[in-house]
């Protein structure tokens, strides 16, 4: 039988801790920042790969023209390092959204589109985690692709259920990663 520590610490390994605050600090700060969980632990299939799974949450705006679809990650002992070309590199103030344009089941635009960010951020194409076992494929590009298609197969359920005349939504992907004892930040 586990005692108590111990079934904590199996219950902090998983990404469930920080999904569970996310949801709960989105829920009670609805008003002030105006964006309502919409979703979690969501199905989504893509029928171009038959690839499936679960969204960890979905965020919507009160416009419902902005979605954010969310995946929590626990990092255990690691650090990730992203290489800059240089350290004078200037930020990048775009970023890739899918974007759903649909007239009634016309779509007018239905796919990746780069679109101004604020704030800007810096961009790296290289991310190193030490101690990951360099034959098998990065960590960040699994969560990465993974969520790709998550959203992929959110666009193409919400253009399902959408007939309306006139349809615009942007999906922005988000991973948050943490430590159970630091603060979440963006991966």
């Amino acid at each position: 039988m586990m005692t108590a520590e111990k079934l904590r610490n199996f219950v902090n390994s998983s990404g469930f801790p920080l999904q569970i605050a996310i949801e709960h600090l989105v829920r009670s700060k609805t008003l002030s920042h105006c964006w309502k969980v919409r979703y979690k632990e969501h199905s989504w299939k893509n029928v171009d790969t038959h690839n499936s799974g679960f969204i960890d949450l979905i965020l919507a705006d009160d416009n419902g023209t902005s979605a954010m679809v969310i995946e929590c990650k626990r990092v255990q002992d690691a650090s990730w390092i992203f290489l800059l070309p240089s350290m004078k590199q200037a930020n990048v103030e775009r970023t890739h959204v899918w974007v759903s344009r649909l007239d009634g089941q016309e779509a007018r635009f239905f796919g990746w589109n780069d679109i101004a960010a604020d704030p800007a951020s810096p961009e790296s194409e290289f991310c190193i985690v030490p101690g990951q076992d360099q034959k098998s494929r990065p960590m960040l590009e699994r969560i990465a692709s993974e969520l790709i298609e998550a959203t992929e197969g959110l666009a193409r359920e919400d253009s399902y259920l959408n007939t309306e005349q006139d349809f615009i939504r942007m999906y922005v992907n988000v991973t948050l990663c943490a430590n159970i004892s630091e603060t979440p930040t963006p991966c």
